[in-house]
């Protein structure tokens, strides 16, 4: 009976909010979630009406989205006595083609005045996970899809994970799409309460940083069985070779309701129905990790036949595209270069390719531009812009370069040679501060020969006449000259000896680069940053490396360590899987874990000294 009372008393409360006066000015506001998505996927327009319980806003026309109407809520609120509401209409926003979309101030008709949200803008990728069922619908509401009966799929369970578009194989390095998941029955007495990030359970494969708009959510029907999706696309990375057990985890926070068979209460209670069983159930909350099943994944070492020098790292499939500015130039004035590799892959590991021959400019080291164009970051458009300035007006083009991959669906290397421009080299130009030059005074007329005046008087007498040899000035400035010349002549021999020694060179290159990386590498151990300390040492141990074979210290791999150090590469190998788990796959070094990598590097460091 006191229960019957207390749904008696609520309902009538509810009823009476609509006759109270609302408490502040009507406005509307406008939000977009998320705001950037995949095509083939939705995002979802609020407009909330403050004030108010009624609107009748103006959708615009939006060439490539759709907006579909997904329903209305409302809330009314007592605050000291005053009431407010507020309406919130819901759209569906559905694109039909990529590109980045603005939406334009929304009108809405409010008591009689007009109102305008702010314009919202919305980037649509390109879909990287069509295969994927998960992927079919957007967050927020949406129609349900069918689909067949996935082949990794538990039936009988109220909650279960997936992870799709894992590969049984791929190599060291290679970056794949793949699309985590996780079902709830619709009929089940679970809701969601929070979601966090999912994360894959191997240390061997790293995986993209999630943000929360990049996480959908839709519906389906799977074998008759209505389930919401909760899903996220990632990029994977392999970063090291072997035979792994690959799943996911996703850590998530839920209700469970507590069952209600209604039968409690008297039958001709009115508000005995399933509307007020489920308002005054309890929900008890539950933190719960869900996992996929396990994918054997074999990792493989890239090939080392065909191999081409200039490779660097970059898997997958590229072209490229060279362009300059201007087209002409004078010796001494820069122009800049453009280099465009376009494709999917592992952009991350592609670094500016290299000139062939260099000889006869002076190049600027490049800085780097990428434009994805999928949600995942592995397609897209990345762009070096490099400054070079001609010292030789003999040069009739620019220096060639190459850039080299690996195809995993081929199994092959592949090298570009991007097609040079057409530029111009002209002539250094004269210093126009020359222009004024100095007048020359015109000869005076010659009207005949005129001869000087018989000088009479007696000139000044020396003493005696010491003959040039005979003074000290003389040796002086000949054991001068002589020095000077010895001087010159062992510096030529130096400069031979060093400056144009490529090897020297590229030895005290190598010294400097080493001594630059330990630098960082105590500083990012004063400030224990283990991003940073991780990156100077894999780049200390590379260097070194990269001295004693002679080859670019990108392009060195725990494979290429293998094949040539044998089993005394094994610590440098895990020293760089170290390095590679906090660099892909977020560990954290402690302070005593840092000094003792510290030690490490620096005896191998010691070693691979005494074998060069």
């Amino acid at each position: 009976m006191k229960r019957n009372l207390f749904k008696t008393l609520t309902v009538m409360l509810l009823g009476l909010a609509p006759l109270a006066a609302l408490a502040a000015d009507a406005n509307v506001q406008a939000n977009l979630s998320p705001d950037a998505i995949s095509l083939g996927q939705s995002a979802v327009l609020k407009l909330v009406i403050n004030g108010s319980r009624s609107a009748n806003p103006a959708l615009p026309q939006v060439d490539g989205l759709e907006f579909e109407n997904a329903g209305q809520s409302s809330q009314f609120s007592w605050v000291n006595g005053s009431m407010s509401s507020n309406v919130t209409l819901i759209y569906r926003v559905v694109p039909t083609k990529e590109g980045s979309f603005t939406i334009p101030p929304i009108s809405c008709q409010v008591d009689g005045k007009n109102l305008q949200t702010q314009p919202l803008t919305l980037k649509v990728l390109k879909d990287n996970s069509a295969a994927s069922p998960a992927q079919a619908g957007g967050t927020g509401s949406s129609a349900p899809s069918s689909a067949t009966v996935p082949a990794d799929i538990e039936k009988n369970k109220s909650i279960f994970g997936r992870i799709t578009g894992v590969p049984d194989k791929m190599y060291v390095g290679q970056v794949v799409p793949v699309t985590i998941s996780f079902y709830i029955n619709r009929n089940s007495n679970l809701q969601i309460n929070q979601v966090g990030m999912p994360s894959i359970k191997n240390d061997s494969f790293a995986s993209s940083t999630l943000k929360p708009n990049q996480i959908r959510q839709s519906e389906q029907v799977v074998d008759g069985v209505p389930y919401i999706v909760v899903s996220a696309a990632v990029s994977l990375t392999a970063i090291k070779e072997g035979q792994f057990d690959l799943n996911a985890q996703w850590p998530l926070s839920i209700y469970v309701v507590e069952s209600d068979s209604g039968q409690d209460g008297d039958n001709n209670d009115p508000f005995n129905d399933p509307f007020f069983r489920g308002f005054f159930r309890r929900r008890v909350e539950k933190s719960v990790t869900v996992n996929s099943r396990n994918h054997t994944v074999g990792v493989l070492a890239l090939p080392e036949e065909g191999r081409p020098t200039s490779f660097a790292g970059a898997i997958g499939r590229f072209s490229a595209k060279l362009s300059a500015d201007p087209l002409q130039v004078h010796v001494g004035d820069p122009l800049t270069m453009k280099l465009e590799i376009q494709g999917s892959g592992n952009f991350d590991r592609i670094s500016a390719p290299a000139f062939a021959d260099s000889k006869g400019w002076k190049v600027y080291p490049a800085s780097n531009h990428f434009e994805p164009s999928d949600s995942t970051g592995i397609e897209g458009a990345k762009t070096f812009t490099q400054a070079l300035i001609p010292q030789d007006g003999q040069l009739n083009s620019l220096p060639a370069l190459e850039f080299s991959y690996f195809d995993p669906q081929a199994v092959q290397y592949v090298t570009l040679h991007p097609e040079l421009p057409r530029v111009a080299i002209l002539p250094a130009e004269q210093d126009k501060s020359l222009a004024q030059q100095t007048p020359v005074h015109p000869a005076p007329e010659n009207n005949g020969p005129v001869l000087a005046p018989i000088r009479l008087e007696e000139g000044a007498l020396r003493a005696n006449l010491l003959p040039v040899t005979g003074r000290a000035w003389y040796w002086v400035a000949n054991s001068g000259s002589l020095l000077i010349g010895l001087a010159g002549f062992f510096l030529l021999r130096r400069y031979r000896k060093q400056v144009l020694n490529t090897d020297y060179q590229q030895n005290k290159r190598m010294g400097r680069n080493i001594v630059h990386s330990l630098q960082a590498l105590d500083s990012a151990l004063a400030n224990e940053d283990s991003a940073a300390f991780a990156e100077a040492a894999s780049r200390a141990l590379r260097e070194r490396l990269a001295g004693l074979w002679k080859v670019r210290a990108e392009s060195i791999t725990t494979a290429d360590v293998r094949a040539r150090l044998g089993a005394n590469g094994e610590p440098i190998v895990a020293l760089f899987e170290t390095a590679d788990a906090v660099t892909y796959a977020g560990r954290r070094f402690s302070r005593d874990e840092m000094f003792d990598l510290r030690q490490r590097i620096t005896e191998q460091l010691r070693q691979l000294e005494a074998k060069a």
